[in-house]
This record gives C-alpha cells, structure tokens and sequence, in this order.
C-alpha cells in the first residue's frame, strides 16, 4: 500500500508541474519591470509611474510574476496581465476565467488607440525609460477565453489590449500589431478558418486552440509575437501596456510578456562588442 501512495504522489507532482504558476506579491511594479522584463545595460533609466489592477481580496491582483514551471508553454517567465485575477491564469484549462471586481473601469487612452468606447477591467503597467540605440523590441504572447474552437463567436468578440509607446511629450503608437501592418492584435484579428463562421486570418500568428490539459487558463493564445519601435538613442520614452475586457467583464484574456525580452538594438555598421572593447552598452 506505500508503494501504491508514493507512486500516486509521483503522478500528482508530475501533474502540477506541467501548469503555468504565477506570483502577485514577491516582485514590486518597479522590479517587475525592471528586473524581470528588461534587466539590460542597454536600457536606463526605469522608473515605473503608473500600475492598475483589478481591486480583489487580500493581495491578489490581476498582474504579475509568472514561470513557465516546466511546462510546455514557450516563455519560461516574465509578467502576466490579466482582465481577471491573477490566480485564475494556470492551467489547467478546466474553468472559465470569468473576473470581475469593484470600480474596475477603462482606458481612454487604450479606446481612442483602437477607436472604441466601452473598456472596463483595464490593467495597466506604465513605466519610462532611456534606450542606448535606435530600436526597442520584446516578445509576447496573447491568450482569450475568447478564443473558441469550431464557434462564431470567435469571429466576432474579442477583448483588447495595446502596447502604447511615446517620447516624452510626444504621441502614443501602438506596437501590439500584426506584423507590417496597423491592425491590433485580437481574437477576430487573428485566428484559423471557423467552420460556419469566418475564414482565417492572419493565421499564421495564431498559436493554437486549447484543450482541458493546457498549462494556462484559456481557449487559445497566439504565437510568440514581437513588438518593436523605432527610438532615438538617449532619448526618454513612456510605455503605457494595457488591456481590458470589452463590452463586458465576460471571458477573460491575458498578455504575456517574456522575461528579459525587452531590449535595444541597433544598426550601426561595425561590430560591437567587448572582446575589442568597444560594446554597444
């Protein structure tokens, strides 16, 4: 009979380890941002200004810490935000991430981006920063319960989010956008052919729909993404990263966004690096 007991505590391990974990307490805004999404020399002067969160019970929030905890997702960590609470984004993918909280509104700034008027449960990372060369990029991912296999619905609701990026005292560009085009990245921007309802779309940045073992708590998620701006080097900048449910605070999703990812680089003719002691930061 032990036999029989560690053996089904080695599978119930086992089983834990294959979902997504996230943390809302251990990490500050400011060291979220700036230990876990850049930690770069190329990149100074980090000072977080503005966060928003959906106002839950206790500590929870709906951003955040998260790991990848050997599972098959394909960030190993990074931040998560989310138009729920924060515990309801692992895996497995048996529930509905349905979230609500008290006076969780909008974001003009996210409505004007997208020409829209009915956010709400926005959450919101707002930070500066100084890059040392002429581009910023970073990888994510965008995930929705929105997203619904074989069902028109796909084709026609979907929650919104942007990556809004200005220099001081300029105006926002949203970089959370199909590659080479302007159209925001969405559900109904980007999915396969659903039978009965929509051809497909942009399909090759969708990652895949997902079933009941998936390691987070969503229907389906895009591929690894990047968004990358042209800056001037030694210039301040403002992001402003958003999103929310529209309409309603039905069917949540969430953007992930890969630890370390968020970088410059530059094009700058000769090789740069410390080996001749000339590195680019």
């Amino acid at each position: 009979m032990k036999r029989i007991v560690i053996v089904l505590l080695l599978i119930v391990g086992a089983a834990k380890a294959q979902n997504v974990q996230v943390d809302a307490t251990t990490y500050t805004p400011q060291q979220l941002v700036e230990d876990v999404l850049i930690n770069s020399d190329c990149i100074s002067n980090i000072n977080v200004t503005n966060t928003v969160s959906g106002n839950f019970s206790g500590s929870m929030k709906s951003f955040g810490y998260f790991t990848g905890n050997g599972s098959t997702f394909p960030f190993e960590s990074g931040i998560v935000m989310s138009t729920g609470r924060l515990d309801h984004v692992p895996g497995p993918n048996t529930s509905l991430s349905d979230d609500n909280a008290n006076d969780w509104g909008g974001d003009n700034d996210l409505n004007q981006t997208l020409g829209i008027n009915n956010t709400l449960n926005t959450t919101v990372l707002e930070f500066d920063f100084t890059p040392a060369s002429n581009s910023i990029r970073f990888n994510y991912i965008f995930a929705s319960e929105e997203y619904q296999e074989n069902n028109s619905n796909t084709c026609i609701y979907s929650d919104v989010f942007a990556f809004l990026i200005k220099p001081q005292g300029g105006s926002y560009t949203n970089i959370a956008v199909v590659p080479n085009t302007n159209t925001p990245i969405k559900v109904t921007t980007v999915h396969p052919e659903i039978p009965g309802g929509c051809d497909a779309i942009n399909e090759n940045y969708f990652g895949s729909f997902n079933g009941s073992s998936a390691p987070i708590n969503f229907n389906g998620q895009t591929a690894v993404l990047t968004a990358e701006a042209q800056v001037t080097p030694n210039t301040v900048y403002h992001i402003k990263l958003v999103i929310a449910d529209e309409q309603n605070y039905r069917y949540d999703s969430a953007v992930f966004l890969e630890a370390e990812s968020f970088n410059a680089s530059a094009e700058l003719g000769g090789d740069y690096t410390i080996a001749i002691d000339n590195p680019l930061c």
